[in-house]
């Protein structure tokens, strides 16, 4: 399958391919638990803040996938939307709404698949722009999503670099970068590396 992208963003290298498809199997959302940071999602319910039994999520329809987070949730929709919601003190909702409230992420184009960390999310786009935002944490505490630190709203984290799928660890991100090595980069050994540029704010990428 042909990486599919806009005409803003041509592929880093015209002949790629992404291995992800966009979900065609939807439903609705249950939560259950601990829900005092908002991560049950649960705004308008008396009980929002715990329920022992599974709870409709009434705002998102056409759910495709629930990724979840240390302490907050993400819902990829059918038509490739993104919402959050639960604890942003470490910006993992890339938005600034209310934590108990699922909110759309403004993001640049349509998404086929999300991932979310301890305290970071990641969604890949179908253009094959990777965007993240949030945080990672190391023993010494916060050590930031790029070098100047966290991220509060979703950020192109490989600009001009065509990606064809990802995934999250609770401390760390592996992306799949669609080029003729297929190398695959990964920011958790903290050094640095920006395909295509050399611009300091990129995150410390790193070859596996």
């Amino acid at each position: 399958m042909s990486a599919p992208f806009c005409s803003d963003h041509p592929p880093h290298h015209m002949s790629c391919y992404c291995y992800c498809e966009r979900p065609r199997v939807t439903g609705r959302v249950l939560v259950c638990g601990q829900g005092d940071m908002g991560q049950l999602g649960l705004w308008n319910d008396s009980c929002k803040f715990e329920r022992k039994r599974p709870t409709l999520v009434e705002k998102v329809l056409n759910v495709a996938d629930v990724p979840a987070g240390g302490m907050h949730n993400l819902l990829l929709t059918l038509e490739g939307h993104v919402y959050s919601f639960g604890c942003n003190d470490e910006e993992a909702l890339g938005h600034d709404s209310s934590e108990f409230v699922p909110d759309a992420l403004d993001l640049p184009n349509k998404v086929l698949k999300i991932s979310a960390g301890d305290s970071h999310s990641t969604c890949l786009l179908e253009d094959g722009r990777v965007f993240a935002w949030g945080s990672f944490p190391d023993s010494y505490g916060n050590m930031g999503l790029m070098l100047e630190g966290n991220m509060r709203l979703p950020i192109d984290v490989l600009l001009g670099t065509i990606c064809c799928n990802m995934a999250s660890g609770a401390d760390c991100l592996v992306i799949f970068v669609a080029d003729f090595e297929k190398e695959i980069f990964t920011p958790f050994n903290c050094l640095f590396y920006a395909p295509a540029c050399s611009d300091p704010i990129y995150p410390r990428f790193s070859y596996v």
